[in-house]
C-alpha cells in the first residue's frame, strides 16, 4: 500500500511539473526566436531546424552565445535525401548540423527567397572570411502524440520543430483573426509547413501551441500564431516532432532514434483543378498576356500543384493554342498573387 502511495504522489508531482502555461519568450527573453521571411523558396525545414537550434543555443549557454544560424547554409549544403527549396526534412538538418555544423546568417546571408533556388555549399563567409561553425551535439526526435513530452522538452531545453499539414483555411482564418486559435473546419490539404513551437496555453476552456512561422513579422500575430493543443491538430502534435542540443551530452529518457522516412515537407503536391483554381490560372494569364501583349488563347489547365512557401505557389502547366506553357503564381501571405515564372 505505501508503494502505491508513494507511486500515486510521484506521479502527481511529475505532471504537476508542466505549468498550465508557458511561453519560452517570457521565460528567456533575451533568447526568443528571431522571425523571418523564408519567401518563394519551400524551405520553411532548414528555417524552423535552424531557429530552434539558434534558440537552444542561447539557452543552453546561458545567453552567452546568441547566434541566429543560417537557414541558407542548410539549404545549400545538407543535400542528403533533401530538396532544398522543393522540401526538406527537419530531422536531417538537425543531423547535419550536428555532424557538419552551420554558420550565423551574419556570415551566410538568405536568398532563396528571392530567387527560389538554392545556391553552392559556401567554402567562406559572404564578406571572403572564414566560416565559424556553431555545431549540434545530438538530434533527436519526441515521441508521437506525446504532449507532455513536448512541453517537458520545450522547459528543459528550448523551442522545438514540428510539421503540421496545411489546409485551404489555414491562411484566411489568420487574415480575419490574427490572435485566434485555429483548428481545420474546411478545405482541402495542400501541403506540409515546418514551425517551431515556444509555448503553451488555455484560453476559455480551448487549449493551444504558440508556434513561430517563417513569413515574416506582417503576419498572423507578430509572426506567431496559436494551434489547437492536445488533439494532434492538423498532425502537429505526430508530424516531424524534433530538435537538437548544442550543448547537453545526454539524450533525455524519451528520445527516440531519428530517421528520414516520412512525408517531405514543403514539395508541390497535386491539387484538383476546380473553378477557384482556374481562376487563379485565368488571371496570372491574363497579366502575362497584357504584360507581353500576346493574343494567345488559354484552352484550359491540364495539371496544377500548389507548394506551402511563404504563402503559396500555384505551378500550372497551361494549355494554349498550338503549345503548352509553365505559369508559377505566388500568393504572398497578405493574399496578393504575382506571375513569378512563364515559359
Amino acid at each position: 500500500m505505501k508503494a502505491v502511495i508513494a507511486f500515486l504522489l510521484f506521479a502527481a508531482f511529475v505532471l504537476s511539473d508542466i505549468p498550465e502555461s508557458y511561453d519560452f519568450r517570457k521565460e528567456v527573453p533575451e533568447c526568443e526566436p528571431y522571425i523571418r521571411n523564408q519567401g518563394q523558396c519551400g524551405s520553411c525545414w532548414a528555417f524552423s531546424a535552424t531557429t530552434c537550434m539558434s534558440a537552444r543555443f542561447c539557452f543552453a549557454s546561458k545567453k552567452a552565445m546568441k547566434p541566429i544560424l543560417s537557414p541558407q547554409y542548410i539549404v545549400n549544403c545538407n543535400t542528403f535525401f533533401q530538396s532544398g527549396c522543393n522540401g526538406g526534412r527537419m530531422t536531417g538538418a538537425f543531423d547535419y548540423m550536428r555532424s557538419s555544423g552551420c554558420p550565423d546568417e551574419k556570415c551566410v546571408a538568405y536568398y532563396s527567397g528571392q530567387t527560389k533556388k538554392e545556391g553552392p555549399c559556401p567554402k567562406k563567409c559572404d564578406d571572403g572570411t572564414s566560416l565559424k561553425l556553431f555545431y549540434g551535439s545530438k538530434s533527436y526526435s519526441l515521441p508521437s502524440r506525446n504532449v507532455k513530452a513536448m512541453q517537458e522538452d520545450i522547459i528543459k531545453y528550448g523551442p522545438i520543430t514540428v510539421g503540421f499539414r496545411v489546409y485551404d483555411d489555414f491562411k484566411p482564418f489568420f487574415e480575419t483573426n490574427k490572435t485566434g486559435i485555429y483548428h481545420y473546419t474546411k478545405g482541402k490539404l495542400l501541403g506540409g509547413h515546418g514551425v517551431v513551437i515556444v509555448g503553451w496555453g488555455e484560453e476559455r476552456g480551448e487549449k493551444y501551441w504558440i508556434v513561430h512561422n517563417s513569413w515574416g513579422p506582417e503576419w498572423g500575430d507578430k509572426g506567431y500564431f496559436r494551434i489547437r493543443r492536445g488533439t494532434d491538430e492538423c498532425g502537429i502534435e505526430s508530424m516531424m516532432v524534433c530538435a537538437g542540443l548544442p550543448k547537453v551530452e545526454n539524450l533525455p529518457p524519451y528520445a527516440l532514434p531519428l530517421n528520414h522516412n516520412g512525408m517531405m515537407l514543403n514539395e508541390p503536391r497535386v491539387i484538383e483543378v476546380t473553378d477557384d483554381v482556374y481562376q487563379i490560372a485565368l488571371e496570372g494569364m491574363m497579366k502575362v498576356f497584357a504584360l507581353n501583349k500576346e493574343n494567345a488563347k488559354m484552352v484550359g489547365v491540364k495539371k496544377a500543384r500548389v507548394q506551402v512557401v511563404a504563402g503559396f505557389n500555384y505551378i500550372f502547366d497551361i494549355e494554349l493554342e498550338g503549345r503548352m506553357a509553365e505559369l508559377v503564381v505566388y500568393e504572398d501571405p497578405q493574399g496578393q498573387r504575382h506571375v513569378t515564372h512563364y515559359m
